[in-house]
């Protein structure tokens, strides 16, 4: 029965996507700001520090993880 075999076909396009998602584990790479805050300042880098390194995460952890969605995004298409 040929009725079965294009349908095999179109979910293999589906899982191709899901091997992008890993690029979240690329956010881990943000702490390496953390050792550059013990060499300012020991008294005041401790407070100030742990504030900085989080709004630097999330600048950065958004162009990653939204240059790699666009990708998988654009050969579905065609």
């Amino acid at each position: 029965m040929p009725r079965g075999t294009p349908l095999c076909v179109y979910t293999y396009t589906h899982t191709h996507t899901h091997t992008r998602t890993h690029a979240h584990t690329h956010t881990r790479t943000n702490t390496h700001t953390h050792t550059h805050a013990r060499t300012h300042v020991r008294k005041n880098a401790r407070t100030r520090a742990h504030t900085y390194t989080r709004t630097h995460a999330r600048k950065n952890a958004r162009t990653h993880i939204y240059g790699e969605l666009t990708f998988p995004f654009d050969p579905q298409v065609g």
